[in-house]
């Protein structure tokens, strides 16, 4: 557990230019194509981003040891549960080391999240998320159309307006 916690802080000092510092390297930004994610879900299901093309999906980066994380992964399965039908799906990735804590969690909190466990960060690596939870969404042409960094509540609202948009375009 206090390997997590000090692994946490390294990253976010890693990922925090000090002042006058020059900037880390940045993620993909809006526009980009999303960087791969394939491998198998924490349940044992295939996923492939690639393979979601033509649909809406929100790419959630987030931990088990995160507060706002925790305020944002109920509102997010509520919101897929809203608009699932019109092609909005939600993939979250937990950076977690320990897949048990991971487990348990998920269990606990039985939200119905796709979730892929990344815990020596790699898929991490290639999206650089700013902070905890940050979200990527991805459009149909499986460009990011919008990223949140962080979460409080009421930001929802926000999301849903930004995948009600990226649901809005026509499939390319």
């Amino acid at each position: 557990m206090l390997a997590a916690i000090l692994s946490a802080v390294a990253s976010w000092l890693l990922m925090t230019p000090a002042a006058g510092a020059l900037p880390l390297a940045a993620g993909p930004a809006v526009a980009q194509v999303a960087p791969p994610i394939k491998g198998a879900l924490l349940d044992g299901k295939a996923y492939d981003l690639a393979a979601m093309r033509g649909q809406v999906v929100l790419v959630d980066f987030w931990a088990t040891w995160c507060e706002p994380c925790k305020l944002s992964l109920p509102r997010y399965a509520a919101l897929e549960r809203k608009l699932g039908s019109q092609g909005f799906h939600i993939l979250t990735v937990s950076v977690d080391e320990e897949v048990d804590v991971l487990k348990r969690f998920v269990a606990a909190t039985k939200l119905g999240l796709r979730v892929f466990h990344d815990p020596e960060s790699k898929v991490a690596e290639r999206y650089q998320p700013a902070k905890m939870p940050t979200a990527y969404l991805v459009g149909k042409d499986g460009a990011i159309t919008w990223i949140h960094s962080s979460f409080v509540v009421g930001d929802e609202a926000k999301v849903e307006a930004e995948v009600l948009k990226a649901l809005a375009k026509p499939a390319p």
